[in-house]
């Protein structure tokens, strides 16, 4: 297939996905690797081009360069050319026509080393994440268990201190499917043990900002720190974000595919009203709980009112500020409480003293003789339209309400 299409001779720019150029580059010690990554980015006579690893293990894709090159003109992305048009080729096939059209010497027995590497490697990268399995609701609590960890009490994982808990204390991942999962990292020899686990949120809330799919894999636990890369890499893989440093602070970065978001506030909206006398686990980021509203974060100003989820008991710690009790707001101190102050305008006596006449109600005429003053009627003064007569007008410090914000937790 590939023959037809090396027959229509362009000279072009040989390009590569990431995947197929990193795959390249772990074939260490054979010349055909070599003389590959020598030829990218460079113009060959070769068009077939974009070539990208295959759906199989000994197979490659690429797309014709004259229709890759008729689609970027339309605007498209070059990244996106990976996805358009595609054709597949054996790998030992397809690289011997790329070595040839650019006129690279190779030998038979190089071809068949480099296809076996080849092989091998797709094969690893391909069923790296084939033991990393999502599960939800009461099965995070079945893996949550000791009795599930393949090494037993070895590392972070066997140490945990939610190893030993049970259903009521993971209550809040089991009722809340829409909003958090868990990864766990099945082994390999025993498919009912696991190696690691980690909770996948879905935030609704970052730095303030709504966000539609925004998925975070919190703290990763294993027996073996090498396997927290592995989780790492899966999450980038699979658009999700991980937690840096990979400990038990609300104040983190979290790093994604295409950015490192340092100090990150996140709000994860839970049911409302949840019950406090529920138990909790203990969790190591998002561990600020408001009970009304059903927020999580790791962020402790996100509310006034939170309880903090750091027992490892099942219980919380309640820490209301200290200033407001907790309800967010203090009694104003211009209005005392009242909402209304003395109004500014008439000094709190609801009317205020005609300029015309001085308050007196009468002036002058020309004739020196005293007659009523048009202005007031009369009357000497006239009602304060700020206040209605009444001597109070709303406060502004607290318009009108009679509370301000706390200033210690707001």
């Amino acid at each position: 297939m590939l023959k037809s299409y090396f027959a229509f001779i362009n000279e072009s720019i040989v390009k590569y996905s990431d995947d197929f150029r990193t795959i390249i580059k772990e074939i260490e010690g054979t010349s055909i690797s070599k003389k590959l990554l020598e030829i990218e980015n460079t113009d060959h006579d070769v068009p077939s081009n974009y070539i990208d690893i295959g759906t199989d293990f000994d197979t490659i894709t690429f797309t014709p360069d004259q229709k890759a090159q008729k689609f970027l003109n339309t605007g498209a992305e070059e990244k996106d050319i990976y996805t358009h048009s595609r054709q597949s080729i054996k790998i030992g096939r397809g690289v011997r026509n790329l070595l040839k059209s650019a006129n690279i010497e190779f030998t038979d027995s190089e071809i068949e080393y480099f296809v076996n590497k080849f092989k091998s490697k797709v094969k690893q990268k391909k069923e790296k994440f084939t033991n990393f399995e999502l599960v939800k609701g009461e099965k995070i609590a079945y893996w949550y268990n000791l009795n599930q960890y393949e090494l037993g009490e070895l590392g972070q994982l066997g140490s945990s201190c939610m190893r030993k808990k049970g259903a009521d204390v993971l209550n809040i991942y089991i009722s809340n499917p829409e909003k958090v999962s868990l990864l766990i990292l099945k082994s390999s020899e025993n498919p009912d043990k696991i190696r690691g686990r980690a909770l996948v949120w879905k935030i609704d809330r970052v730095d303030g900002t709504q966000k539609e799919n925004f998925i975070f894999m919190d703290r990763v636990y294993c027996h073996k720190d090498s396997d927290v890369e592995l989780f790492r890499s899966y999450a980038l893989e699979n658009d999700m974000y991980y937690k840096s440093p990979n400990d038990n602070d609300e104040e983190c970065d979290v790093v994604g595919k295409k950015e490192t978001i340092k100090d990150i506030s996140m709000v994860v909206e839970l049911k409302e009203n949840i019950s406090r006398s529920n138990m909790f686990p203990y969790m190591d980021t998002l561990k600020y709980l408001d009970t009304d509203d059903g927020n999580l974060s790791n962020d402790r100003d996100f509310s006034h009112d939170f309880i903090t989820l750091e027992d490892t008991d099942g219980g919380f710690d309640d820490e209301n500020c200290d200033t407001c009790g907790g309800d967010g707001e203090l009694e104003c101190d211009e209005c005392g409480g009242r909402g209304e102050t003395e109004c500014y305008d008439c000094d709190g006596d609801g009317h205020i003293d005609c300029d015309e006449c001085d308050g007196s109600g009468k002036i002058k005429n020309d004739d020196g003789e005293e007659e009523e003053c048009d202005e007031c009627g009369g009357e000497g003064s006239y009602e304060c339209d700020n206040c209605g007569g009444r001597g109070e007008s709303e406060c502004s410090d607290c318009d009108g309400s009679g509370n301000v914000d706390c200033w210690d937790c707001r």
